[in-house]
């Protein structure tokens, strides 16, 4: 990979690469009367890369605290996530919870 940001063409053209993990990151807003995020709308092959309750610390005090990196290894790995990976992230509303995947 040459560049962070990727094209959907790209994407259509890579997705049958075995090192390619697509993450959706999709939060439901603060401001949404929705009870859960739609798994329909999710793309081909995609993940789901929940920060809510899997990737953040629960008895954090503040929400969305940061695992551990041996916590957060742990769980990448779950989700098939290795060294060699190639790691593309997206959710539903842009940029609002896609941004907040960091890996270590």
């Amino acid at each position: 990979m040459k560049k962070p940001l990727v094209s959907i063409h790209w994407l259509h053209e890579n997705l049958t690469n075995p090192k390619l993990i697509v993450l959706d990151t999709t939060l439901k807003k603060a401001t949404s009367k929705e009870e859960t995020v739609c798994e329909k709308k999710r793309l081909p092959k995609a993940r789901f890369f929940d920060i809510k309750n899997t990737f953040s610390e629960q008895s954090a005090t503040f929400p969305n605290t940061m695992l551990t990196f041996e916590k957060f290894q742990e769980k990448a790995q779950d989700l098939g996530i290795n060294n060699d990976s190639i790691i593309i992230v997206y959710d539903d509303f842009g940029i609002y919870s896609s941004a907040r995947v960091q890996c270590h």
